[in-house]
């Protein structure tokens, strides 16, 4: 099992989704998958996710590219894969495709609202991968690292965060 997972309880131990490994290719268990599962394999992703986020805003360490973009590009690869894996399920018919969709659907929800967290009002966060740019050796990085921590900047120059209060508040209502 992956250290990253040490912390599973029982009952995640069990779920199909954290039974992959690089001896199945990191193919999750397919035919074992049904709905009661899904939710809180995502529940575990995101909260996960949260607490890499977390991470790279109490780092101490002056923000260089490996600790915040690279932190940043890293912290939500199981929530991203997991929502892979759930994306490309059969969700069955009837009860079973209500099920699914109604679990998706929250999921969803489950996402925008980290995402909002994140790139909404995580100042710290933002500060951090401003002054990143700033630093002298970030003029001699590849022109692909520039875009992509261009992504990541402009993800929160899209979201609002630097918006007035009034603003944001227009964007949600969209």
């Amino acid at each position: 099992m992956n250290k990253v997972w040490e912390d599973l309880s029982p009952e995640l131990r069990e779920n199909p989704f954290f039974q992959f490994s690089a001896e199945s290719h990191y193919v999750p268990a397919w035919d074992r998958i049904k709905p009661e599962h899904i939710k809180p394999a995502m529940d575990y992703a995101l909260d996960l996710m949260r607490r890499n986020i977390q991470k790279i805003t109490d780092n101490k360490s002056p923000p260089t590219y490996k600790n915040t973009v690279e932190a940043l590009e890293q912290a939500g690869e199981l929530s991203s894969y997991f929502f892979g894996v759930v994306l490309n399920l059969m969700p069955g018919e009837g009860a079973a495709e209500d099920e699914y969709d109604r679990i998706v659907n929250q999921i969803q929800r489950d996402y925008g609202k980290l995402f909002s967290e994140i790139y909404c009002e995580n100042r710290k966060l933002y500060d951090r991968l401003q002054e990143v740019a700033k630093q002298a050796p970030f003029k001699n990085i590849s022109h692909e690292k520039k875009l992509i921590w261009a992504m990541y900047s402009n993800t929160f120059d899209a979201t609002g965060l630097n918006m007035s209060a009034r603003k944001k508040a227009e964007l949600r209502a969209l």
